[in-house]
């Protein structure tokens, strides 16, 4: 798994900045997320005299797996519970058709984010349906595309001197006794 600092870098670098310097996207463990809100109950049920500020968890199903939120904004004049005027989305959230957790990958960041984007700018205008992006098609060109991205994931590494040191084949050090390594 890639780590989570690598991927919501990727995002920042990729997506920028929300209008009060947070990152536009983030992944984040859903069992660490907390909001301040204004609350008119304790968390026994009962009812308070005056509402307060507290500190509650964001999620309260599955909070074992990772999710992609999206920064938004709050509409003006919009009732909501909330002390900030901007707060974190759900957009996806990393689980298996089983509900087991799942780790979160780059490409499919970049998928669901493209689509978003591109649902977003498609939304309202007349004849325009879904479309997958170009990079998911099956064409010809796109497979081939995916195969050749995979390939250098998987092999992208391998040079000649890499692989003569891995087989013991390299020039000036002979060949090596496998039984010296432990």
């Amino acid at each position: 798994m890639e780590r989570l600092e690598v991927i919501n870098k990727r995002l920042l670098d990729n997506y920028g900045r929300f209008e009060d310097g947070r990152p536009n996207w983030r992944v984040a463990f859903r069992g660490d997320q907390f909001e301040k809100r204004l609350v008119h109950h304790t968390k026994e049920g009962l009812e308070l005299l005056h509402p307060v500020v507290e500190e509650r968890p964001k999620y309260f199903d599955r909070t074992d797996c990772y999710v992609l939120e999206r920064l938004q904004g709050c509409p003006d004049g919009a009732e909501t519970d909330l002390v900030v005027k901007s707060s974190y989305e759900p957009v996806w959230t990393f689980m298996d058709n089983h509900g087991n957790p799942v780790a979160p990958v780059w490409e499919a960041i970049f998928l669901l984010i493209r689509t978003v984007q591109e649902n977003m700018y498609n939304a309202g205008k007349p004849g325009v349906k879904y479309k997958m992006p170009e990079e998911m098609g099956d064409s010809p060109e796109a497979v081939a595309a995916r195969a050749q991205k995979l390939y250098n994931e998987l092999f992208g590494n391998e040079t000649s001197v890499g692989d003569a040191l891995a087989y013991d084949t390299g020039v000036g050090y002979g060949t090596r006794n496998r039984k010296d390594w432990n």
